[in-house]
């Protein structure tokens, strides 16, 4: 048997002087049990080495039965093994992060379980070491609700719900690939993109093996079809995503691994635009690859329309009375407080944060998952603006009842962190396009940034990277692009930057200006400043004064029902403004506050308590007790907003009779399972509608993150002091 050894003269060195140094077929399972190894990785081995000599005059024969060979002239020959050679003989093991990326990959191909001999083997790293890269595997398949079942004279296998399997082989691709590469990727796979072959077990040649035989060009024709049918632009992350997305899917079909989805959340999905376009997306697929596509496949498809990141190229219409304009006023509110700035004027903020939060909702709707690339960075660069988001994102998970993850609070703070880089305007000289691939939140960021740090910038669009195909009369009156992704653009001066814009960044941008600084007057900015706030400030109305001015042209039969009707009528009115909604103190009255030294109590009958001082003055009906603790059975103590903090309710067609919020101090604390325990504050909300209370809920926000009153509320001795120290902290004395 040949040594195998893991210096020097590896497998796959050895292997390939066999091959190469005659004309000789060699039998694969001759080779297997020559190297001691599976038929299945001397498989393997030879699709590398099959990739390697594609770039000479060389040619392997495979053949049943009859075995593999290398043919082609000795001196050929000769120039590829010296090649192979200094590769091999010079390269370097491979560091831990990209083993653990390569071991997800080979796991998510394997139908059986892989003994972690061969995976050692694959890696060429010892037994011990490859289990420590297991132990890292594990975790991160964690994440995505996966398992690695790993048992002895077994082996090890990815196992999980399909359509879990199915978001994590997603989010590796996601991880592997650099800001704005999967443009690259994708016509490397359709091979529209030549590039240097490197004999090495690389993402891109594992990517393939997981694909199978699947071509991704008949999916990228289903996904340009979608845009037309739907009529909206994805971004370059978006449209990629959603093309591996569903490649995934035709490849596990093909080896008879279809999803399957919830009875309710496909009815739901079905009444979606989207589900008629994935049906004629379904029609060109099953015609591309021969292969039926169910039901709960066309769901998994509309999922993934739905959730796609759209680029709007219009601005969105707010609507006053929409529950989502007063839950972004409430999240900016949040942040306004935390940070001590006034963001009111801010327009670009308070649309784009809405838009962000329309398709969010949406994402946690049918449970797809958030991945934020940027997350390490943004945390490290706007450590109080992630913190103030995360303050915002209760908000948000007190809507959507369930957990806030950290990345998806990542790209809430993008936006709170490009508000805060607009707010110094500087005069502009050279006219830019921004380049951006990762969606509004980023490119939003970078321009800030620019605008903040140079003053000779004239930003004069932004756009991905598809999008610059149709934009020739922009680019002619542009001076220079800059991209967060890399760009090949004959003709044109691109500079590739980090969206963060680091100060080397900066330095290269200010170097590349001195060509382009030209004299003239600079257009002042067109500041659009818009508050929802505001508006709804500005136009307020006085039913008695319009009662007086229609006086003249009532009976008099009729004046006392008309004035009440406006009475009634701009009372409702008023309602829908998060300004003039119900605020803590307008909900929170002496008689809905309890103090309790109780002790052992299960969170359920913390909730029942909370709920019965509600229940007992006639707010809500038992019912809704019932379902708030349903929902938390179902979706996890994610009603644990803050450090021993927790905020219950149901919507309010279970059981609400009129608004109102009651609080319960626990003084002893109840467990709720959930990191932030023990809970001691239980607020119990009571929501007559979708919105009128969300100036309570961040009036809630503001109370919590201060520790020093939340500990004063714990050692209260009555009512009356908790609606006191409340008070002043709302009113800006404690």
């Amino acid at each position: 048997m040949v040594s195998n050894n893991m210096g020097k003269h590896t497998r796959l060195y050895q292997l390939f002087e066999y091959l190469i140094r005659e004309d000789h077929n060699y039998v694969i399972d001759e080779l297997a049990e020559q190297f001691g190894v599976s038929s299945r990785t001397i498989r393997y081995d030879l699709d590398e080495i099959e990739e390697f000599i594609s770039n000479f005059e060389l040619k392997m024969l495979r053949k049943p039965n009859w075995g593999v060979s290398i043919r082609g002239t000795p001196e050929e020959k000769v120039r590829a093994y010296r090649i192979f050679e200094r590769f091999y003989l010079s390269r370097h093991f491979l560091p831990t992060n990209k083993r653990q990326y390569l071991l997800l990959y080979w796991l998510f191909q394997q139908k059986e379980p892989v003994l972690i001999t061969e995976l050692a083997d694959f890696l060429e790293v010892s037994y011990s070491t490859a289990r420590n890269d297991l132990d890292q595997v594990e975790e991160w398949l964690k994440h995505y609700d996966l398992q690695l079942v790993r048992k002895r004279n077994y082996g090890v296998k990815i196992e999980g719900e399909e359509i879990d399997i199915r978001h994590g082989m997603a989010a590796l691709i996601s991880e592997t690939s650099k800001n704005g590469e999967m443009i690259s990727i994708l016509n490397r796979i359709n091979e529209r993109e030549n590039a240097s072959s490197r004999l090495e077990k690389g993402y891109h040649m594992q990517l393939k093996r997981m694909l199978g035989e699947v071509s991704l060009e008949p999916i990228e024709r289903a996904v340009r079809f979608a845009e037309k049918d739907l009529s909206f632009k994805f971004t370059d992350d978006a449209f990629t995503g959603l093309i591996f997305h569903i490649a995934f899917a035709i490849s596990r079909l093909l080896a008879g691994q279809d999803i399957t989805i919830e009875k309710e959340r496909l009815a739901l999905l079905k009444e979606q635009k989207e589900f008629s376009t994935a049906q004629a997306m379904a029609g060109m697929l099953e015609v591309g690859f021969g292969v039926r596509i169910p039901e709960d496949e066309l769901g998994f498809i509309t999922l993934h329309l739905v959730g796609a990141k759209l680029r709007e190229n219009h601005n969105y219409r707010v609507v006053t009375d929409d529950p989502l304009t007063t839950l972004t006023s409430a999240m900016i509110r949040v942040v306004e407080n935390y940070l001590k700035v006034d963001l009111s004027d801010d327009a670009d903020l308070f649309e784009g944060l809405l838009l962000h939060l329309k398709a969010t909702i949406n994402r946690f709707l049918f449970d797809l998952p958030i991945k934020n690339p940027l997350l390490d960075e943004i945390k490290n660069h706007y450590y109080d603006i992630f913190r103030a988001a995360g303050l915002a994102a209760k908000i948000l998970q007190s809507e959507v009842n369930r957990e806030i993850t950290e990345d998806a609070v990542g790209y809430i703070a993008l936006h709170f962190g490009a508000a805060l880089e607009r707010r110094n305007y500087l005069q502009k000289n050279a006219r830019v396009v921004v380049v951006c691939a990762s969606g509004l939140g980023t490119a939003n960021l970078l321009i800030g940034r620019l605008e903040n740090e140079f003053k000779e910038l004239e930003i004069t669009g932004n756009m991905s990277v598809t999008e610059l195909v149709n934009e020739d009369r922009l680019l002619e009156k542009t001076d220079f692009i800059i991209s967060t992704v890399p760009l090949d653009l004959p003709g044109y001066d691109v500079i590739e930057v980090n969206p963060f814009l680091p100060e080397n960044d900066i330095s290269k941008i200010r170097g590349h200006l001195k060509k382009y600084y030209r004299q003239g007057d600079a257009g002042e900015r067109n500041v659009r400043s818009f508050s929802l706030n505001q508006a709804q400030k500005a136009v307020t109305f006085d039913p008695d004064e319009i009662f007086d001015k229609l006086v003249p042209f009532l009976k008099e039969d009729c004046k006392a029902m008309a004035r009440q009707l406006l009475r009634d009528h701009y009372s409702q009115e008023g309602a829908v403004s998060s300004e003039r909604g119900m605020n803590l103190l307008d909900l929170l009255s002496p008689d809905l506050i309890e103090i309790t030294g109780e002790d052992d109590l299960t969170w359920k009958e913390a909730i029942r308590v909370g709920g019965g001082i509600l229940l007992e003055q006639g707010y809500i009906r038992q019912e809704y007790v019932e379902k708030m603790i349903e929902i938390v059975e179902k979706n996890g103590p994610y009603v644990v907003i803050a450090p021993h903090v927790c905020f219950t309710h149901a919507s309010p067609k279970d059981g609400v009779v009129t608004p109102g919020i009651s609080l319960v101090v626990f003084q002893k604390g109840v467990a709720f399972n959930h990191e932030f325990d023990p809970v001691y504050y239980l607020f119990t909300l009571a929501p007559i509608d979708n919105h009128s209370h969300m100036s309570a809920l961040a009036d809630i926000i503001e109370v919590l993150n201060d520790e020093r009153l939340m500990e004063g509320l714990k050692q209260a001795e009555d009512v009356q002091e908790i609606i006191l120290r409340v008070q002043r902290r709302l009113s800006g004395r404690e």
